[in-house]
């Protein structure tokens, strides 16, 4: 909620239109993610309802939960694209 809530804010306070993530960044952190996704039992070489008919892996996250608390804890906007309202 946290993260959400320091999205929201930034929306208001700076009259956004939409606030998403820039193209690269997502590339990175998707990239990331399939890294690390790679080095767990999903990414053996066997078949499983994890992985796409591509190969890809689909599950959202390969880390713990305490991980994902900390990495959610702060919006980085310098990562996001932000488009002000219309006036």
């Amino acid at each position: 909620m946290r993260y959400v809530r320091q999205c929201i804010q930034k929306i208001l306070k700076q009259d956004l239109r939409s606030l998403q993530p820039d193209v690269e960044a997502q590339q990175r952190y998707n990239h990331r993610i399939q890294q690390a996704l790679n080095q767990t039992v999903w990414g053996g070489s066997c078949g499983s309802w994890y992985k796409n008919e591509a190969g890809r892996i689909v599950n959202n996250w390969p880390f713990t939960a305490s991980r994902f608390a900390w990495e959610m804890r702060k919006v980085h906007f310098d990562e996001y694209d932000a488009v002000a309202a219309e006036q």
